[in-house]
């Protein structure tokens, strides 16, 4: 779901809320939506074990237990470090 920003107009404060696309309009109360926030964020749910976004990073876990760092490096062609940031695992 989405992160939406709420402005209060007379003190300026402004608070962020997750909610879904529909609800988006339904400002707390003195506040009102903000329709250029400052930055987008999505706040992600559990991932789906079969998608290549959980597989992956669960996998070269999986691996770094199994195999030395090295033979990885030698057989991918990138470092575990650099797997990892990738992955952001």
């Amino acid at each position: 779901m989405p992160i939406y920003q709420y402005r209060n107009p007379t003190t300026g404060e402004v608070i962020e809320r997750i909610r879904p696309v529909q609800d988006r309009d339904r400002a707390p109360r003195g506040f009102a939506r903000v329709t250029a926030p400052q930055r987008v964020a999505v706040v992600r749910g559990i991932l789906d074990p079969e998608t290549p976004d959980a597989a992956i990073p669960r996998a070269l876990k999986q691996l770094e237990h199994t195999i030395d760092h090295r033979a990885i490096a030698r057989g991918s062609g990138f470092s575990t470090r650099q797997l990892r940031e990738i992955w952001n695992v």
